[in-house]
């Protein structure tokens, strides 16, 4: 079992992984304003935990989102993550990133 950390400028290039591997991926949240990362996967991938660090002690103040995902199954996979705020629509996203995974 590896543990491999996603980095955002990988969204462009296939993640080579095995069954068993962790991947954590950091990106920047600030949820006071209403804006989350919200993710999907498919069935080789799985969420396994999502927190939230606080940055500053401000009011306001953002923080990172971490995101812990495990490889359960051989097969390929995409992790599709969209920063948005709930009640509103995934066309009002202000960004996105997706992940290829191939897992053997």
């Amino acid at each position: 079992m590896a543990k491999l950390e996603l980095r955002r400028d990988a969204a462009a290039r296939t993640v080579e992984a095995q069954v068993g591997d962790i991947l954590t991926l950091r990106l920047p949240e600030n949820p006071s304003t209403g804006y989350r990362w919200e993710v999907e996967v498919g069935s080789v991938v799985e969420v396994v935990s999502d927190s939230f660090a606080l940055e500053g002690d401000g009011i306001g103040a953002g923080g990172e989102r971490e995101f812990v995902f495990c490889i359960r199954q051989p097969g390929s996979d995409i992790i599709k993550m969209m920063l948005r705020r709930s009640w509103e629509s995934e066309t009002a996203a202000i960004d996105r990133i997706a992940f290829s995974v191939r897992a053997r």
